[in-house]
């Protein structure tokens, strides 16, 4: 049985709201810590912890008891992202039953434009806020009111100078297009998640803690690439109640596309991160994979140096982890073929690049693949084994068995007086 509640409280400084979630002889603790700014935007409805909560709800199953107050039309969202996770993933996710105290009508749709978005400093969050500040999103164009940063997501609890530093130059990039930003803490981390395939569930709850029309949702992937990934266009809009819109912003633009519009969002080149790779998490390290890729990103649409990326192109040594990291180096060739802004070496260093991962990524496997059929192997021998040993202990309890019949008849021949009777009742019992 899987049950939530949730506990408040304030402080001159603070809201904090704790989740207690308890399951299979299990408590977690899970807190949110806004600034007391932020109270007349909170909603007093358990909606985000529901949904902060709701992949561990799924990975327990059954029935999912929330006391307290929840947003009908969101438990009917819930109940078709849940659909969805166990079409997906039925490996990992069970059908649920949530059941709360109270269930309560959502407040009419407010008539405005009016958006909340999370915000990482990161190239996608930036091209979101950017391209809505330049009306680029077409009908989607929404005003930004508000934007929230994590602490506890990516960078850790523990790193709270670390993400001072990041928080102030986020704040600068946004102070740049007049949207707040807004720090607020959270435990999440500590306990036990599937962070790739969860984190969503944590934005998805923070930004559902304000009442604003609308929530944007910065993809990184492209639809075409994966619809299934964690965040989503199809299952992310069931995050919310019905008043709420969620908007998955971004997921028909590839990484590239995105570089080339926010190119001239020059308060962004600066202090824009995005990697976690190095020590100190405040800052891009400027040699893994992702950095080296945005300094491509960037150098194909023209631009040669970026502030944030104060490093050399160098990827000789790299190799890439998997396809999809292989994929986002081919964009960058089909990219360039339009723009031809990259030297014939630099075309040379990334096709050996991806020659030398795929071969690496084809080896392992092949080697997975084998180590995948002797691992069969072993299984069936193991099944042929305790086959035989079923056989061996059937044939030894037959022996025995045949040795006590034989001494019993034996026993009983022994009082026949004629022997070719005793012959004839010993041959006719055993035969």
């Amino acid at each position: 049985m899987f049950e939530l509640e949730v506990k408040e409280e304030e402080n001159e400084n603070f809201i904090i709201k704790t989740a207690l979630i308890k399951f299979n002889d299990t408590i977690e603790e899970i807190y949110v810590k806004l600034p007391i700014s932020e109270k007349e935007y909170i909603t007093d409805l358990l909606d985000p912890f529901v949904i902060m909560s709701i992949y561990k709800m799924m990975k327990v199953g059954g029935k999912c008891y929330v006391r307290g107050k929840v947003s009908k039309s969101l438990l009917d969202n819930l109940e078709n992202f849940c659909n969805c996770w166990i079409v997906w993933r039925p490996d990992l996710y069970k059908p649920i039953e949530i059941i709360a105290d109270e269930e309560v009508d959502d407040i009419p749709k407010k008539l405005n434009n009016d958006a909340i978005t999370c915000f990482s400093g990161g190239l996608d969050s930036c091209f979101t806020v950017y391209s809505h500040y330049k009306k680029l999103a077409g009908r989607n164009n929404k005003n930004i009111k508000k934007a929230i940063m994590i602490h506890g997501a990516d960078i850790p609890l523990a790193n709270k100078e670390e993400f001072d530093i990041a928080f102030n130059s986020s704040k600068k990039i946004l102070d740049d297009i007049n949207v707040p930003l807004v720090a607020v803490e959270t435990n999440y981390r500590k306990y036990k998640h599937h962070w790739e395939m969860e984190f969503i569930s944590l934005l998805a709850a923070v930004l559902n803690m304000y009442t604003y029309r609308y929530i944007l949702i910065s993809s990184d992937q492209t639809v075409k690439d994966n619809l299934i990934w964690s965040s989503n266009s199809i299952s992310n809009r069931y995050l919310s109640v019905s008043s709420v819109d969620i908007i998955t912003y971004g997921d028909f633009y590839t990484r590239t596309e995105k570089a080339n519009i926010i190119k001239d969002f020059q308060i962004a080149l600066e202090n824009m991160r995005v990697c976690w790779e190095g020590k100190d998490k405040s800052r891009n390290c400027g040699v893994c994979e992702k950095c080296q890729r945005t300094i491509l990103n960037f150098k194909v649409c023209g631009i040669n140096e970026i502030s944030c990326l104060k490093s050399n192109l160098e990827l000789s040594n790299l190799f890439l982890r998997n396809r999809t990291q292989i994929k986002y180096f081919k964009e960058i060739l089909d990219y360039n073929n339009k723009t031809n802004q990259l030297s014939d070496n630099i075309k040379n260093d990334i096709n050996d690049l991806i020659n030398r991962s795929e071969y690496r990524i084809n080896n392992n496997d092949f080697i997975n693949e084998l180590k995948l059929k002797e691992k069969k192997n072993n299984y069936l021998s193991n099944k042929l084994k305790i086959k035989e040993k079923q056989i061996n202990d059937l044939s030894n309890r037959l022996k025995i068995r045949e040795k006590k019949i034989n001494d019993i008849v034996n026993k009983i021949a022994w009082w026949i007086p004629i022997k070719k009777w005793r012959d004839n009742f010993r041959n006719n019992i055993l035969m």
